[in-house]
């Protein structure tokens, strides 16, 4: 019963606790998971040749990992996982 109390409120749960390091971190487990490409968070999606299809994969995984809705015109200005991180931490607080 402890163990459920610990998860609940860990990092590993929570993402609003989660700190950006963790977050970023997992953003990017999430585009390299729906994209099953190697993506360099020190590039943009273009320079990680990422295409349309790649890009509303990664939506829709960070849409559902994070339980948030990203509007189409907000996803004009997401170009890099960083600008997803500081979305998603926007979302959240």
């Amino acid at each position: 019963m402890w163990f459920w109390s610990w998860f609940i409120n860990s990092n590993l749960y929570n993402e609003k606790k989660m700190n950006n390091k963790n977050l970023l971190k997992k953003i990017h487990t999430i585009i390299e998971k729906e994209t099953d490409k190697k993506f360099d968070l020190k590039k943009n999606f273009i320079e990680n040749e990422m295409d349309s299809l790649d890009m509303i994969s990664i939506i829709m995984g960070i849409e559902k990992n994070f339980k948030i809705k990203i509007p189409d015109k907000v996803l004009k200005s997401i170009k890099t996982a960083k600008n997803l991180e500081n979305y998603i931490i926007k979302q959240k607080s």
